[in-house]
């Protein structure tokens, strides 16, 4: 018996990054111009950066404002008009939200970057210079930033680009070190409310939320990145090869069109997979 061959274990930023090379094979096809395409995935990348920074930006002032407030258990603003007090659990719940759409945004940068890739990759990177050919066109990008790593005629030091690229990653993380700061101090707090004997339901309920809200999305994040087991797709490539080959050839659908479909509703992948394997055999 001849096994069927598996598809790759892939994580869900390579997915996307391989279904958006088969929406790039579609666009080639139709002759459009690879350049303005480009300059739409910059000007994208560029909002989604900047909303990343804005909320993280946002992430550490709720934080800020959680640690002091945690000493008197509440926040005091106070205006030339009017003053109000927060009590603590509740910027606890709210730097929980924005932590939860930090997550979010970050995915979609290295959703983002892999998209570049992918695109760069596939219409080649040495043919032509996208990252000038788009600032011609007027966008602003981010790349210029970045230590430079190709070039059609000059190729940049090794040694040069790996210090470089250190510095940049550090600045990176330095920036992102308030964050992880202030998650810690958040999550210290949320911990505490609920371990306290005499916490209030109401506000040992926003702390459990909280701990669930950081908990998941963190997790949500790094799960992003770890490669997941795949299957192919037997019954609809299978379907949609097919069903092309007899449109194009005798324009009508294929005789055998109904059993497809009603195999694809009763049978499970795992016993199509099977029963194509020993059909093989």
């Amino acid at each position: 018996m001849r096994k069927g061959k598996t598809a790759p274990r892939i994580s869900s930023i390579t997915f996307y990054k391989h279904r958006f090379k088969k929406a790039l094979q579609l666009f080639g096809e139709r002759d459009q111009d690879p350049v303005e395409a480009y300059a739409k995935l910059k000007k994208q990348s560029a909002v989604s950066n900047m909303k990343c920074a804005k909320t993280a930006g946002w992430f550490v002032v709720a934080a800020v404002a959680l640690i002091f407030s945690i000493e008197t258990g509440q926040l005091t603003v106070t205006t030339s008009f009017f003053s109000f007090s927060i009590p603590s659990v509740y910027l606890l719940f709210v730097s929980a939200l924005i932590w939860v759409g930090f997550t979010f945004s970050l995915i979609t940068v290295f959703q983002f970057i892999a998209f570049s890739d992918a695109f760069k990759s596939y219409f080649g990177r040495y043919k032509k210079d996208y990252e000038m050919l788009v600032f011609l066109e007027d966008v602003e990008i981010e790349d210029f930033m970045a230590p430079p790593y190709h070039d059609s005629f000059l190729k940049p030091s090794g040694t040069a680009f790996s210090i470089r690229s250190l510095i940049y990653l550090v600045l990176i993380c330095a920036g992102l070190l308030p964050v992880a700061a202030g998650q810690y101090y958040a999550s210290t707090y949320s911990l505490s409310i609920v371990r306290a004997v005499d916490s209030v339901p109401l506000h040992k309920s926003l702390a459990i939320a909280s701990i669930v809200l950081t908990a998941t999305s963190t997790m949500y994040l790094l799960s992003a990145f770890i490669p997941f087991k795949t299957t192919k797709q037997i019954g609809l490539i299978r379907w949609v090869f097919l069903h092309r080959l007899r449109m194009k050839h005798f324009e009508t659908r294929h005789p055998q069109s109904s059993y497809w479909l009603k195999e694809e509703e009763t049978h499970s992948p795992s016993e199509r997979i099977q029963n194509d394997a020993n059909n093989d055999a």
